[in-house]
């Protein structure tokens, strides 16, 4: 599900980019007729003695070509750039993504709210829309504890909806209410999010906070790690 999603948004922002550049040659283009037809004017007066020759007035007609074609090389190099980043990330992020295990929620309440939202089949399922769909409405109506945002978070990262990840696990790993092991998870799935992003500077400052966190209610140290050795 996730490549397909990467994929449209790599086509959408090619085709943002193709708009950019026909835009761009588009008012060159009419900057570049606009001043043939001045430099025509001026030659029509001048044949006719209204106004005297003045050389350096004609704009030599090669430089909007020249912009032009500048532009779509400049244009092309981000593009590919941005390929490159979005593919790269896409690799690392599904190397090291594992969904979190709902064992947490397996108790009594947990089947409780499970049978009021159904998020936890869901999730188990990898339908991850509906989960986010039926997690949405428990958070909201507080018939889930907040740390359930985890789960939240992971189900937009696997729908490719990484700003609505990072929106929902930022707050998760700055909630002093919860322990720090499971802030540290928060913070594991949020590196991932900035790795979707393309943000690896983000990434490591939240696997840095993991790592600084080192001890035995830290169940997410060895994979932080390693994703940090590999984001460095």
């Amino acid at each position: 599900m996730i490549n397909n999603i990467r994929l449209k948004n790599i086509l959408k922002m090619n085709t943002e980019l193709e708009n950019i550049i026909q835009q761009g040659v588009s008012r060159v283009v009419a900057r570049e007729t606009l001043r043939e037809e001045l430099d025509s004017i001026h030659d029509e007066l001048v044949k006719e003695g209204k106004i005297p020759r003045q050389d350096k007035a004609r704009v030599i007609n090669f430089w909007p070509r020249i912009a032009v074609a500048a532009a779509v090389i400049m244009l092309a190099i981000g593009f590919w750039w941005m390929m490159q980043k979005s593919a790269q990330g896409t690799e690392i992020y599904a190397a090291h993504f594992e969904p979190l295990s709902t064992e947490v929620v397996s108790g009594a309440k947990g089947a409780e709210v499970n049978s009021k939202n159904g998020w936890v089949s869901a999730y188990n399922q990898g339908d991850y829309k509906r989960a986010s769909e039926a997690l949405n409405r428990c958070l909201s109506r507080q018939e889930c504890p907040p740390f359930y945002g985890v789960y939240l978070g992971i189900a937009y990262l696997e729908q490719g909806m990484a700003e609505a990840a990072v929106e929902t696990l930022v707050p998760l790993t700055e909630d002093s209410g919860l322990f720090i092991a499971r802030r540290n998870l928060a913070r594991y799935y949020l590196s991932l999010a900035y790795v979707q992003q393309g943000d690896s500077a983000l990434a490591i400052e939240q696997l840095d906070a993991v790592l600084a966190s080192d001890n035995t209610n830290n169940p997410y140290y060895e994979k932080a790690k390693a994703l940090r050795d590999e984001l460095s």
